[in-house]
């Protein structure tokens, strides 16, 4: 769990692109309908055969949906918040278990776009390997849409944190800053946050401007 520190606010949420859900589970996906199909086999043909196999592959198929449920999962909570302070990763690990880890943004000292292969390249995704000062280890932020874009954000807002430490840039003042898709899917945004963050009765992404 993470709490929102004075005078922070949300800016945007990051999320993996869609797309790399489906290249990595679209042999799952092909295999569960195939056992859909193959379960319902009986009703056309009959015999203690064809039921006999509509059995086994209703079993299979149950369990190729379960492993696709928890791999959404996982792709759907793996997310990077951004503030006006930090950058917050959470990876969803296994269906109950997640690692979070945070860095300041004033501790940015470079971003390395990595653009690899193909589909990367066509369909406009890659990964940000972030150098952090005082840790070796940096952060990546994985497989998301338009990384020069993202890249270019987090420059800014590093920025911006400095003209908020000097007194240039007053903190109320992000919340005409969040992200416009912040907004455009609040609901199932503030359900995301409420997971990861403490709440006190109302939308995290509102907390923040209350703040300060």
């Amino acid at each position: 769990m993470f709490e929102l520190q004075e005078n922070e606010h949300i800016i945007r949420i990051i999320h993996r692109n869609w797309i790399i859900f489906v290249i990595k589970n679209v042999f799952t996906i092909f295999f569960s309908f195939m056992c859909l199909f193959i379960t319902f086999i009986p009703l056309a043909f009959g015999g203690n055969a064809y039921k006999t196999l509509s059995f086994f592959s209703g079993i299979i198929g149950l369990v190729a949906l379960i492993k696709l449920f928890v791999d959404w999962t996982k792709y759907h909570l793996d997310l990077w918040v951004v503030t006006n302070h930090r950058i917050i990763d959470v990876v969803q690990t296994s269906l109950f278990n997640r690692k979070t880890s945070n860095a300041r943004l004033d501790d940015l000292k470079d971003i390395t776009v990595v653009v690899d292969g193909f589909w990367a390249t066509y369909l406009n995704f890659g990964s940000l390997d972030i150098k952090i000062l005082g840790n070796p280890d940096g952060m990546r932020i994985e497989d998301v849409t338009d990384p020069e874009n993202e890249k270019h954000f987090l420059y800014k807002q590093a920025q911006l944190l400095e003209k908020e430490k000097v007194g240039e840039l007053d903190p109320s003042s992000y919340k005409d800053l969040e992200d416009e898709t912040l907004h455009a899917e609040t609901g199932e945004e503030d359900n995301l946050l409420n997971i990861f963050f403490k709440n006190e009765g109302e939308p995290l992404s509102k907390q923040g401007e209350k703040k300060g």
